[in-house]
């Protein structure tokens, strides 16, 4: 097989288990709290403005998985933001880190929670690599 071949096909299975599972459970999770959020009128705006900064803080570290993943399939891969990739990684493994923690009584939770800061950082990496070659 063609070493680029390979290298998608290691991302693709990469990608399968470490970003799927949180892109799922992020969806699940606006639709669970989000949506109920609207119809209930006593939910304090505190805690309101907690789950909205949750969600945007997921989203830009889901968004950034993607977008490296998205990079690292190309061919020859052109980085032209990497410090807003590189922050999206850092931001991607601290957040999972912290929920993490927040789960720790539930180990599956708290390997699904760590995969994408793992997985995006060592594509950015590869990534990054490739670019430079």
């Amino acid at each position: 097989m063609d070493n680029l071949i390979k290298l998608r096909l290691g991302l693709t299975i990469a990608a399968v288990v470490g970003l799927v599972p949180i892109t799922i459970l992020f969806a699940v999770g606006v639709v669970a709290f989000f949506i109920p959020l609207i119809f209930v009128a006593k939910s304090p705006p505190l805690g309101t403005l907690a789950l909205i900064g949750a969600a945007i803080v997921s989203a830009f570290a889901i968004w950034s998985a993607w977008k490296i993943y998205a990079l690292s399939m190309s061919a020859t891969p052109v980085v032209r933001n990497s410090h807003l990739l590189a922050s999206g990684a850092v931001i991607a493994m601290i957040w999972g880190m912290v929920l993490a923690y927040w789960t720790r009584d539930l180990p599956e939770l708290t390997y699904i929670f760590l995969m994408p800061g793992i997985v995006s950082s060592s594509m950015l990496a590869l990534t990054l690599k490739r670019t430079k070659a």
